[in-house]
């Protein structure tokens, strides 16, 4: 039996499965690569929030200005592994792995 480890986002998605992101041949790298989408999701999100585009007494152009800086940084964020995110599924992102066993058929 192959086990090959899974990594996935642990979010409840609408349709009710998994969001596969990666598979890795063991689990050491599966734990790794979780680990690694985490913190950069962790680090993009400290750095989303560090521009409050609704704090008070902002200038309307302070407001645009800081909106506008967010979307980008949301949009260009260039994740580990060459993952592809959405702009608003980037903030809210629970990485972890599981394996999945398969068995290889012999000739």
């Amino acid at each position: 039996m192959k086990t090959v480890w899974l990594v996935y986002d642990a979010r409840e998605p609408y349709d009710g499965g998994a969001d596969a992101l990666m598979a890795c041949p063991t689990e050491q790298a599966a734990k790794r690569a979780a680990e690694r989408i985490n913190a950069f999701a962790r680090r993009l999100r400290e750095r989303v929030d560090a521009l409050d585009a609704l704090a008070n007494g902002l200038s309307d152009e302070e407001c645009e200005h800081r909106w506008n800086k967010r979307r980008a940084m949301l949009q260009r964020a260039r994740w580990p592994f060459g993952l592809k995110r959405g702009e608003y599924e980037s903030l809210d992102l629970d990485v972890r792995f599981v394996p999945l066993r398969f068995v290889q058929k012999v000739a």
